[in-house]
């Protein structure tokens, strides 16, 4: 769906910021992981720079890519939105720095008081920091919101322990999400 979005509409910023990450860059060829940071420098050369970091991390070069995802987010600054800094906050648990994590996640909580944030946004950051509690209270947020990111907890491989969670199955339950997967 992602690599249909960028065939569609290949000068898009939006879809190119979701096709640049790690994850997105795995399933491609080193050339065309060159090929579409390239064309996210010539839209944006702090989205190129982004693209740059995923490609450094899949090469396993974790200290380039924490620099260069570093330099791209240099101008986060009060200005930047509370979904910028929680999103920010999920790729630095990507890279492994766990401190700028809970740093980054705790501007978003505090901005969220003031502006919509995604609360899975949120409710992810915590629970790849170990933080349970926080993560269920945030999924609430989400259920409550009517956010359709609430299916990842049904979905995802890496959500499988919070799936055993009895408070997690009634919140699934009242959301009216299937438990059964497809």
């Amino acid at each position: 769906m992602r690599e249909r979005g960028v065939r569609l509409n290949p000068g898009s910023p939006s879809i190119l910021s979701h096709a640049i990450a790690a994850s997105a860059l795995q399933p491609l060829s080193e050339t065309q992981r060159g090929e579409r940071c390239r064309a996210a420098t010539a839209i944006d050369p702090k989205l190129g720079t982004r693209c740059e970091s995923g490609r450094a991390l899949l090469a396993r070069d974790t200290l380039r890519a924490l620099a260069l995802l570093r330099q791209s987010t240099s101008t986060i600054d009060a200005s930047a939105s509370g979904r910028d800094h929680a999103n920010l906050a999920q790729l630095l648990l990507a890279y492994g720095d766990t401190a700028g994590a809970r740093r980054e996640v705790a501007i978003a909580v505090e901005k969220s008081a003031h502006e919509y944030v995604r609360e899975d946004y949120v409710a992810r950051v915590y629970f790849r920091l170990g933080d349970i509690e926080r993560s269920i209270d945030w999924w609430h947020r989400a259920v409550a919101s009517h956010s359709s990111q609430v299916i990842w907890l049904l979905r995802s491989q890496e959500a499988a322990p919070l799936r055993a969670d009895p408070r997690v199955q009634a919140l699934l339950k009242s959301a009216g999400v299937k438990s059964r997967l497809r």
